[in-house]
């Protein structure tokens, strides 16, 4: 793995904003338990990374990364970065208990401001555009912060079932 000849605003930007978003983590107050954090951390990160090893590489090629089209350091901590995001996708939609219309506009909502936080990200030389196209990115995200909020359903489901079958389990043989 390459490490960049020169740390400019793109290595410092994902430094900075990788350790911000995890000191943020920290701070807020636990929401979900350890296991269901855990899996949102690791879900959250493992679509982007799935989705721009699809659109970045080729056949389609259509935006590098950083500095240059091979892989280096600061590609792998990038896919560090979009963990906390889903994660703070997924607090407030826990958090505000959103259903119907309030999670359709707090999806809508979240996708402008993931496209804003990504026109910084050009800004900052994270995401060099070819053939890609910022609006493009909006479909993308609501698609994505939808199947977050379908994963975090699911295993919260899972989780509570599993906890309920331990209980039964456990109280059975109590007796």
């Amino acid at each position: 793995m390459n490490s960049p000849q020169n740390y400019d605003i793109n290595e410092w930007f994902i430094i900075i904003g990788l350790l911000v978003s995890i000191l943020l983590i920290i701070l807020l107050p636990k929401r979900f338990p350890h296991t269901i954090s855990t899996l949102i951390l690791m879900f959250c990160m493992v679509i982007p990374i799935i989705l721009d090893t699809m659109i970045a590489t080729k056949p389609f090629d259509f935006y590098d990364i950083n500095d240059t089209s091979k892989f280096e350091l600061f590609d792998f901590l990038l896919w560090f970065f979009y963990a906390p995001f889903g994660y703070f996708f997924l607090y407030g939609f826990d958090k505000w208990n959103l259903r119907s219309f309030g999670l359709l506009i707090y999806i809508i909502v979240s996708s402008m401001l993931a496209v804003g936080f990504e026109f910084i990200t050009i800004k900052a030389h994270i995401f060099t555009f070819d053939g890609w196209h910022l609006f493009y990115s909006f479909p993308i995200y609501l698609v994505v912060q939808s199947a977050y909020i379908a994963f975090y359903l699911w295993i919260k489901t899972l989780f509570h079932q599993t906890k309920l079958s331990d209980l039964i389990y456990f109280n059975k043989t109590d007796t």
